[in-house]
């Protein structure tokens, strides 16, 4: 009983079929024709330049041929049809009628130098033929383009073995596509796309390949994992070696970390990793974690600052958080002898504007100290602390709003009894000029309040102690009755008027005059302006 039959690099002139080939190969498991030459005649697309594109093609009666090898579990075709030149299977349609099915585990296609591969392959209108098949592998072909529908025959597919072609031509150009590659195979568990030419896998590559064991993606260019593997839940082995990956970013590891398999391992051997720069350390952290699934990570090297392989170690991260910490240090040293000084300064003039402030203080308080006694004493200029300005239409006013609560309130400030505020009615001298004696008065107070009214504007003996109060240089207070005219005031009571504060009266609805300040304010104002004499 023939169990193993093979005919590499057979050249075969004549194919027949009879009773006895039928028997010897009645339990025929494994056929190997790796590199056989058939006759022309037989396999007419196998000549230079063959080709199936936009055709389709109808094999009947094909069950003479196949019956003797339905018990074949593992066919191996590799480097089959050497004479053609890049065939390409694009748009092809075959159909089989047979009611034979087939018992074919393995199949391999190896070294046949198919660039596409756009074949959909049916028996008797069903894509169910090669439904056992676990194995297929089309590997050193330089297959450029794979349809998705040209695996579906493929239903119990389990291993699917691509390395050593030029897929990445297909990830580049055809991404859609290639990203359905596994669409109709969620049963996969192997699928090695070694040395492809790849730079990135799409994201949704392997959403539908829950079984996944086993993914080799190594001897490509893929720098970071653009792809989703959260949701293999027995995936074992992710190889990643000989890439150009020199740090995994977040995202990349964040990938990794998503998958919850016990037995979960990321191969990196032969990357270019970096420990160069500060931008490496958490990816360096992350290799030296003791949950990282990265194996062999005692043997992994990295480039270094001085660009020499280093093996990663402790030491390795220690050397890259100081490079981290250096440009913080020289910072915070820049930092440092700049807001030193300037915090400094900054103390100096806090420190000088304090004592300035507080000599000031001091010195305003020894004045108003100093003016509280000469008033006290009222001596000179110190015998009234106000000579009182006004004009005779508002005496009712003064006597009843102003003389007695002012005379009330600076001897209640001054603690004295004598009299303190100046009006002309009470001591002028009789018989002498007026303008004498409003001179004399003037003199003898430390400073002048003018009653400001519409009055006061028309009396020229007001006007006139206003002149006089001005030339001796004596500090004046408005108080303001009412609303006055502003248009009637003299330049130089308009200069005073618009820069110091003045005492106001307004009248309310019963037509009473309030004040807007109290007693206490103004005299305390009276002796702070007396003392800023001194």
């Amino acid at each position: 009983m023939l169990l193993v039959v093979s005919l590499e690099k057979t050249l075969v002139n004549n194919v027949q079929y009879d009773y006895v080939f039928g028997r010897t190969c009645s339990h025929l498991q494994t056929l190997n024709v790796n590199a056989i030459q058939l006759p022309s005649k037989t396999m007419g697309f196998c000549k230079e330049k063959g080709s199936c594109v936009n055709q389709t093609f109808s094999v009947p009666n094909i069950d003479i041929f196949f019956i003797p090898l339905i018990s074949i579990t593992s066919f191996s075709m590799k480097r089959f049809c050497l004479q053609m030149y890049n065939p390409l299977w694009e748009d092809c349609h075959i159909n089989l009628v047979t009611n034979l099915q087939s018992n074919l585990r393995n199949l391999y296609l190896d070294d046949t130098h198919f660039s596409r591969i756009d074949l959909d392959f049916t028996v008797n209108g069903n894509a169910n033929v090669l439904d056992k098949l676990e194995l297929f592998s089309i590997q050193r072909s330089y297959v450029e383009y794979i349809n998705p529908k040209s695996l579906r025959i493929f239903k119990g597919l389990r291993h699917l073995l691509l390395s050593d072609n030029n897929l990445g031509q297909m990830a580049k150009s055809n991404k859609p596509i290639f990203e359905s590659l596994l669409t109709h195979n969620p049963s996969v568990e192997t699928i090695d796309l070694a040395r492809n030419n790849i730079v990135s896998i799409p994201n949704n590559f392997f959403n539908n390949t829950n079984y996944m064991k086993h993914i080799s993606l190594s001897g490509n260019s893929i720098s970071q994992i653009t792809f989703n593997i959260k949701s293999m839940g027995e995936i074992e082995i992710l190889d990643l070696s000989h890439n150009s990956i020199t740090s995994l970013n977040q995202k990349s590891r964040d990938y990794i970390s998503s998958n919850m398999s016990p037995n979960f391992s990321v191969l990196l051997d032969g990357n270019p990793l970096s420990c160069a720069v500060c931008e490496d350390y958490e990816f360096i952290q992350w290799l030296l974690l003791d949950s990282t699934p990265v194996h062999n990570i005692q043997n992994l090297t990295c480039r270094n600052q001085t660009l020499e392989n280093e093996q990663i170690t402790d030491m390795t991260l220690n050397k890259l958080k100081k490079m981290c910490d250096e440009p913080l240090e020289r910072r915070n040293l820049i930092i440092v002898s700049i807001v030193a000084p300037v915090v400094s300064l900054t103390v100096v003039v806090i420190v000088a504007v304090t004592i300035s402030r507080c000599v000031k203080q001091m010195n305003n308080m020894r004045k108003i100290k100093k003016a509280e006694g000469l008033l006290q004493r009222g001596t000179d200029a110190y015998e009234f602390a106000a000579f009182l300005a006004f004009c005779s239409n508002d005496e009712h006013f003064v006597y009843h709003h102003v003389k007695p609560n002012l005379e009330e309130a600076l001897k209640s400030r001054l603690s004295t009894q004598r009299e303190l505020v100046c009006i002309g009615d009470n001591h002028f001298n009789f018989g002498k000029a007026i303008l004498d004696e409003s001179v004399r008065c003037i003199r003898r107070s430390s400073l002048v309040i003018c009653l400001l009214s519409d009055a006061f504007f028309m009396s020229d003996y007001c006007l006139t102690e206003f002149q006089q109060a001005h030339h001796m240089d004596k500090r004046i207070i408005f108080f303001v009755k009412g609303q006055i005219d502003e248009s009637m005031l003299t330049p130089g009571m308009e200069v005073l008027y618009r820069n110091q504060a003045r005492v106001l009266w307004s009248e309310d609805d019963n037509r009473e005059y309030i004040m807007k300040t109290t007693w206490d304010k103004v005299s305390d104002s009276i002796v702070e302006l007396i003392a800023d004499t001194l």
